[in-house]
């Protein structure tokens, strides 16, 4: 190598020894140090002005190969995350990973999550990285305020499968009804049925659509009274709702075998009689769909005679009757209706 072309180490090298040139770099340590307390320097690296991120990146480049607190690491990937190139950042997040692998993943989320929203194209690649680093971090994360933060960035960005992930661990860790109910939620959510029934009688429901969750599980479990207890409370709690459901409440009130109390409501609800035979028709028909056929058929022969003439709705209740499973009783309607025809 000619002498012109050499770099200036090996330049300086000629004047100083290789002990010489450690002790100089010491001392501009050293001199840093005394210039800039530890915590001014922290304070300095921690600040969020513009103004400082190159002088950090430097700095903390340097501590990142140490045993230095993590607080100055996380800065660094924080200020890396600001300023530094794409290849820059993935080496740093790599390096971290090895000795807080959260850390790493909630810088490399933050990263995604902005580059998702300042892009229009190829939205949805970035979008199940996202998925799959926040699944990550909700697997790790054993700090129930940050799996909270995890959590509602699930709903937030519609995982509702890693929502409810969140929400189990939370009410593992926290034994909350609030995270039971959540959990419950997004277990529906998410298509998880038969996870969902694990939380049933973990939570009173504080939400509405636990309510109504809730209540259509326990129709399909034939858990009737519980049904009506719960479709009651809902209603007293949310009065406005009461017109909406008067159908339902009136199915539960035969569902339950109040049969009595089922012919006042009708009476009340319905003031004529093609209200009432409308009424009449749509409880029948949930009844089957919930195999009460002992329930259909009571409410049948109580309100045969109201769809005199009605040949449609006739037609109807011959099918509904037949679908009870039971062809006596199918019979026996057929019958009557032929009987007053």
């Amino acid at each position: 190598m000619e002498r012109g072309k050499r770099s200036k180490f090996f330049v300086l090298a000629e004047f100083l020894s290789y002990r010489e040139i450690a002790l100089f770099f010491l001392f501009f340590f050293f001199l840093m140090v005394i210039l800039f307390p530890r915590g001014r320097i922290e304070e300095l690296l921690l600040s969020p002005e513009e103004t400082n991120v190159d002088l950090s990146k430097r700095y903390l480049e340097a501590l990142i190969r140490t045993r230095s607190p993590a607080h100055l690491k996380e800065a660094l990937l924080r200020k890396f995350a600001q300023v530094g190139s794409e290849e820059e950042v993935k080496r740093v997040i790599e390096e971290v990973k090895k000795e807080n692998p959260l850390l790493a993943l909630e810088v490399e989320y933050d990263l995604l999550k902005r580059e998702y929203f300042s892009k229009k194209q190829g939205r949805e690649e970035i979008r199940e990285r996202m998925r799959a680093v926040l699944e990550k971090l909700i697997t790790l994360d054993e700090n129930p305020d940050r799996l909270r933060v995890w959590f509602w960035e699930s709903v937030r960005m519609n995982f509702p499968g890693l929502a409810f992930v969140a929400a189990q661990k939370l009410a593992r860790l926290t034994n909350s009804p609030e995270w039971y109910e959540e959990a419950f939620l997004y277990a529906v959510y998410s298509g998880r049925y038969e996870e969902a029934k694990r939380f049933v009688g973990k939570f009173k429901p504080k939400k509405r659509e636990s309510y109504l969750l809730l209540y259509s599980y326990l129709l399909e479990e034939k858990n009737y009274t519980q049904a009506l207890r719960l479709l009651t409370e809902y209603i007293n709690r949310y009065p406005e709702e009461r017109e909406k459901l008067r159908r339902e409440l009136l199915t539960v009130l035969f569902l339950t075998g109040m049969f009595r109390e089922g012919e006042k409501m009708l009476e009340e609800l319905a003031k004529r009689p093609e209200e009432k035979k409308h009424l009449v028709l749509y409880v029948v028909k949930k009844l089957v769909e919930l195999g009460a056929y002992a329930q259909a058929k009571v409410v049948i022969e109580r309100y045969l005679s109201l769809f005199r003439g009605d040949r449609k709705a006739l037609t109807e209740i011959l099918k509904l009757s037949l679908r009870t499973g039971d062809p006596y009783f199918a019979a026996k309607v057929a019958e009557k209706i032929l009987k007053e025809e």
